[in-house]
Formats: C-alpha cells, sequence, structure tokens
C-alpha cells in the first residue's frame, strides 16, 4: 500500500475533553442534589443538607472548569473562586436589600 497514508485518529482537543466531562459532573450533580433534598431518598434532613450543599458546590467547581478548562491546572483557584463566590451568596441571602426582594 505505496503511497496511501492513515489518517490518525481525532481526538478532542484538551480543553473540549474538560468541558465535556464538566458538563457532564455538572448534569450528574443536579439530579442527585434534588434526590438528596427528598425526604423519601434521605429521611433525615441535616444529610440531605450536607449531601446537598457539597453537590452544589460540586456544580459551581464544574461549572467553573467548563468556563476556564484550562483552570483544571490551577485547582486552589478553582476552590477559591468558588468559596468567595459560595459566600458571596451566602452574604447576599443575608443582607436582603429592597432591590432584591422584588
Amino acid at each position: 500500500m505505496q503511497g496511501s497514508m492513515t489518517e490518525p485518529p481525532e481526538h478532542p482537543s484538551p480543553p473540549a475533553r474538560i468541558r465535556f466531562r464538566a458538563a457532564t459532573v455538572a448534569a450528574l450533580c443536579i439530579p442527585l442534589g434534588l434526590a438528596a433534598k427528598s425526604p423519601r431518598v434521605l429521611p433525615d434532613p441535616l444529610a440531605g443538607d450536607i449531601i446537598g450543599g457539597a453537590l452544589y458546590v460540586i456544580l459551581l467547581a464544574a461549572l467553573a472548569w467548563f468556563v476556564a478548562p484550562r483552570a483544571v491546572r490551577r485547582p486552589g483557584r478553582v476552590a477559591l473562586a468558588v468559596t468567595l463566590l459560595t459566600c458571596a451568596l451566602e452574604l447576599l441571602q443575608l443582607w436582603q436589600p429592597p432591590f432584591l426582594e422584588a
């Protein structure tokens, strides 16, 4: 077979693979988080709150990696960003300014 070259198989680029994995994790976190809050799945509300909170943080990290796939090399920065975002959301819930109450 002289002169015929086989094409190498096409593989998605590393950012595309990271985005696919992040989207998969995010898609799994949503139904698992909703199930964790259901009394049929977990009769203990404290366990549901803990598991739901952990899945919420995992969802935010997956979304961060989906938006910035190169951040996989810096998991500490992603963890810090997710922590700051979560704290900001919690403070906004406690603050209750009139423009957010509408």
